[in-house]
């Protein structure tokens, strides 16, 4: 059975690490179709939005989300948590893994 799942790469170290989390469930057997989407920082400056409303729409579709590290800037430019409003503006209470080293 073939498995649809949010892929969130991240920034920084974020997409080396969920690099070797989708090999390593690949290489278990799992038969996934990612469906790849930025977030932060990289997403504010491709598509205007921390959190792009197709990679909503993609969240809540598929029901599971892996998520590599996002930037969280402080200060004035400040804007919240990639984490925090991805699973409280989604379904992903208990559905999401978060990809750390």
């Amino acid at each position: 059975m073939k498995h649809t799942i949010t892929l969130i790469p991240g920034d920084g170290i974020g997409p080396e690490v969920t690099g070797a989390v989708v090999r390593i469930l690949e290489t278990a057997g799992l038969e996934v179709e990612w469906e790849s989407y930025l977030a932060g920082v990289l997403a504010l400056e491709r598509h205007g939005a921390t959190l792009p409303p197709e990679l909503l729409d993609s969240i809540r579709r598929n029901k599971v989300a892996l998520k590599g590290p996002v930037t969280t800037p402080v200060g004035v430019f400040a804007f919240p948590s990639a984490s925090l409003t991805t699973t409280n503006r989604t379904p992903l209470s208990g559905s999401a893994a978060s990809a750390r080293p």
